[in-house]
């Protein structure tokens, strides 16, 4: 007959994430930062050493993935509610972001020019880089 043992559990003791861990992991991945850095902050409880990149992608996959998509939403409701209470610089902002609306200036010009004019400046300008070009030329007398 067969003989089971027990396994011998000697080694790391396993992480167990608290919920407050959760919160902050979820508010730290939607304030963007990076995950190397949320492992420093996050420590296991019996160890009290931070996590490494592995369990914090095993124990935190749902945070990790929604994080940033609620931060989003919530930055997104704020604007929307200040752009339809009356906040000018948010509404401006929502049209130009979502709405693809641009500034553009408009040049206005008074008078006319004529084609000669437009020749004889070209003229000028082309004369007036050919004497810039040439090497002044020294007279002496003799």
């Amino acid at each position: 007959m067969l003989e089971v043992r027990e396994r011998n559990r000697a080694g790391r003791p396993a992480f167990r994430p608290t919920d407050e861990q959760h919160r902050q992991v979820e508010a730290m991945v939607g304030y963007g930062i990076p995950e190397d850095q949320i492992c420093r902050l996050i420590t296991n409880q019996q160890t009290k050493r931070p996590i490494d990149g592995k369990t914090l992608r095993r124990h935190f996959r749902s945070e990790i993935e929604t994080g940033q998509v609620k931060a989003n939403v919530s930055v997104a409701q704020s604007l929307f509610r200040m752009a339809i209470g009356g906040n000018v610089a948010a509404a401006i902002f929502w049209l130009k972001t979502r709405m693809g609306w641009k500034e553009t200036a408009a040049v206005e010009m008074s008078g006319t020019i004529t084609l000669e004019a437009m020749v004889m400046k070209s003229l000028e300008l082309r004369k007036a880089r050919e004497a810039a070009a040439q090497p002044a030329i020294q007279h002496q007398e003799c």
